[in-house]
């Protein structure tokens, strides 16, 4: 006598076999062409129904058949007239590229890790400012930040000055020590 697991393994087996056939798949779709319903206006030999033509048809005309007063009539109405804005109209917001030759962002770490105090002639976010001005660099504005850095002595801090200066004195600026930032 066979074992229970035996005729229930396959049993189940059996099961699977027969819900996999059941849906296996779809009927394939009649590809044979019918008749059409009312044969009236065919020939007994055209009895079969064709598609319709869906290929797009050609509609560009040659240049030397153009319409010259079609062009000339283009654009059919005038363009309305340009008006002043009223007074009390607002006025539009200053862009941000003021100076000529563009902005950039330059930083600097205001001290290095593991020692005290500050860098020297950095001591406050004026007296950085003071320092690039004084070197001939001009400031738009001035901000400090604190930035993600390696936790590391001797490595800079993360409170850094971050300053806005114009493009043409970027160079200056990395000469004396400051990082161009983003």
């Amino acid at each position: 006598m066979q074992k229970p697991t035996t005729i229930f393994t396959l049993l189940l087996l059996v099961i699977i076999a027969g819900v996999l056939t059941a849906c296996s798949g779809q009927a394939a779709p009649d590809s044979t062409p019918t008749a059409p319903a009312n044969n009236d206006n065919q020939n007994s030999g055209d009895a079969l129904q064709t598609a319709p033509d869906t290929q797009p048809t050609y509609t560009a005309v040659p240049v030397d058949q153009v319409d010259d007063k079609a062009i000339e009539a283009y654009p059919s109405e005038s363009l309305p007239v340009a008006t002043a804005l009223p007074d009390d109209y607002p006025a539009p917001l200053p862009t941000q590229d003021a100076y000529p030759g563009g902005l950039a962002w330059v930083q600097h770490p205001v001290g290095i890790q593991c020692e005290e105090g500050t860098l020297p002639g950095y001591e406050t976010l004026e007296n950085a400012r003071t320092t690039l001005t004084t070197a001939g660099i001009r400031v738009k504005e001035a901000e400090v930040i604190d930035i993600p850095v390696v936790q590391q002595c001797g490595q800079p801090s993360s409170v850094q000055y971050r300053l806005q200066i114009s493009a043409e004195d970027l160079q200056t600026a990395l000469s004396l020590g400051w990082s161009q930032s983003q």
